[in-house]
C-alpha cells in the first residue's frame, strides 16, 4: 500500500489480518488504506480482517492493474518505461 502505482497478480490477496489477533494494522496500514480506498472500505478492511482478492481490490482502487502472475514483472516494467518516456529530454551542452 506504500506504492504510488500498485500492480498485482491475479492470485494476490489483500487485507488487514492483524485485527484477527486483536492488533491494529502495522506499518501505517490504517492511514495508507484510507488514503488509497477511502474511509468506508478502509474501515471495512481494518475492522473485519477480511482477505479480499486482487480483482476486488482493483475495483475499489487499492490496485491499479491486475495481471496474470507470469506477466507481473513485464507489466511493471512496461509501466515504468511508459512513465520514464514522459520525462524531459536534456541536451548536452
Amino acid at each position: 500500500m506504500a506504492g504510488d502505482i500498485v500492480v498485482a497478480s491475479e492470485s494476490a490477496k489483500f487485507g488487514q489480518p492483524e485485527v484477527n489477533l486483536g492488533l491494529i494494522p502495522g506499518y501505517g496500514g490504517t492511514a495508507r488504506t484510507t488514503r488509497r480506498v477511502g474511509i468506508g472500505m478502509a474501515s471495512y478492511l481494518c475492522l473485519t480482517g477480511e482477505i479480499i482478492d486482487a480483482k476486488e481490490r482493483c475495483a475499489s482502487g487499492l490496485v491499479e492493474r491486475v495481471v496474470p502472475a507470469q506477466e507481473l514483472m513485464n507489466e511493471a516494467k512496461r509501466i515504468a518505461t511508459l512513465i520514464a518516456s514522459k520525462a524531459p529530454r536534456h541536451r548536452r551542452l
